[in-house]
């Protein structure tokens, strides 16, 4: 659990340093952080905000939030998706998290303040590239005694 908290927190910094990075650092693509994530129905875009290494797309949807919650638990319980978490936060805002071939992503659904709908947060971050193989070396030298 405090992995999953700590995961969450660090996504969200990331995510909030958005608007100081540097003009030449490109935002993650949606395809990069969120690849395959499925969109809320009934939803319109509300924003979009990130950095070269996360990625969070907000979404209002005429749905309830109940219904929303069905419909991503549905779909997480499905295949290729493993669904990790799923808590309401101290907020009250229903917190999915969910693991698949790739980066981690989170789904986090609340019920719209002084407005008809729901909101839905997906947060994601970019999985980080192996680093670069050596190729001058030999991977089976053993050091010298």
């Amino acid at each position: 659990m405090p992995r999953q908290n700590l995961r969450l927190a660090l996504l969200a910094a990331l995510v909030t340093v958005a608007g100081c990075r540097n003009d030449a650092d490109k935002p993650a693509t949606v395809a990069q952080a969120l690849p395959g994530i499925p969109l809320p129905p009934a939803a319109e875009v509300l924003s979009r905000s990130g950095t070269a290494e996360a990625l969070q797309l907000t979404f209002r949807s005429v749905l309830p939030p109940e219904r929303l919650i069905d419909y991503y638990r549905s779909v997480f319980s499905r295949g290729e998706w493993d669904l990790v978490s799923d808590e309401t936060d101290a907020e009250g805002a229903r917190v999915l998290y969910v693991e698949r071939d790739g980066p981690p992503m989170w789904v986090r659904i609340y019920r719209a303040a002084g407005a008809e709908g729901t909101i839905v947060e997906i947060s994601g971050a970019v999985p980080k590239a192996a680093p670069p193989r050596d190729s001058t070396t030999n991977s089976t030298a053993r050091p010298a005694t």
